[in-house]
């Protein structure tokens, strides 16, 4: 096991039955599961995969919070599954240890049975990122986080059962969507969370400071038809030329 600054302590996570050596230093800790999986304290570059040999380079949360902000080395299980694959991720989703194989990482983790599918991450220069035909690279969570998530269409919610469509950094991906979505005109806290065709926005409605709000159309013969009262059809990019194809005219219910 690599370690930085040696080892202060150990001790038992009665969550996930790891064992943690944890740094002097206060820095992150290492872990190695009971079925011998371990994760390094290294930080790495999920682009550049630059691990040791059988390991990979993964996206977790290291203060042990529910997003993740920091990168680790992380041990590939035997026999790992493949983009697409059911996959188990050990702890929580953004604890950095899963079974999927080298650039892939466990992804729409549900946090009652920690099952989710394996998803392709971003590979090439961060500058101009290669994924697979069909998907397009989304790079969230202070930068660590970076995967390859299917297109989609907000005005459709063509996305597979069980995800909806939320906007990303350039354009619109398949994310995996909560339990019980929330309706539109309810209050709401994070982008998946809402139905399909709406999205959570900042003072969109009435008495919440964010509700779930209806995509609208400003080609549309009427583009304000899908909003609430106090609303009107916002332009979603600042200007035409930012859209992707088709999607110049997307606008949202905001609060006039």
């Amino acid at each position: 096991m690599q370690m930085t600054g040696g080892v202060a302590d150990t001790g038992i996570d009665d969550s996930t039955g790891s064992l943690f050596l944890v740094n002097p230093d206060g820095g992150p800790a290492c872990a190695r599961l009971p079925d011998g999986t371990v994760a390094h304290c290294t930080q790495c570059d999920t682009w550049q995969q630059d691990c040791p040999r059988g390991e990979k380079c993964m996206p977790w949360a290291n203060d042990g919070g529910s997003s993740w902000n920091a990168t680790r080395c992380s041990e590939i299980v035997r026999d790992p599954g493949g983009v697409g694959d059911p996959c188990t991720a050990q702890g929580s989703g953004v604890g950095g240890l899963d079974d999927c194989e080298l650039g892939a990482m466990c992804f729409h983790v549900d946090p009652e049975t920690n099952e989710g599918t394996c998803v392709e991450m971003c590979s090439g220069p961060s500058q101009d990122p290669i994924c697979s035909a069909g998907s397009r690279c989304s790079i969230t969570g202070r930068g660590v986080l970076n995967l390859c998530l299917s297109t989609c269409n907000p005005w459709l919610g063509d996305c597979d059962d069980g995800q909806v469509c939320v906007p990303n950094s350039a354009d619109f991906s398949c994310v995996a969507q909560v339990a019980d979505p929330v309706p539109i005109g309810d209050a709401c806290r994070i982008i998946n969370e809402c139905v399909a065709g709406a999205t959570c926005i900042d003072g969109s409605g009435s008495e919440f400071r964010s509700c779930c709000s209806p995509y609208c159309d400003l080609a549309d013969s009427d583009p304000n038809a899908p909003c609430a009262a106090g609303q009107v059809c916002t332009a979603w990019f600042d200007a035409p030329h930012e859209a992707p194809p088709g999607f110049d005219s997307l606008g949202v219910c905001t609060v006039q």
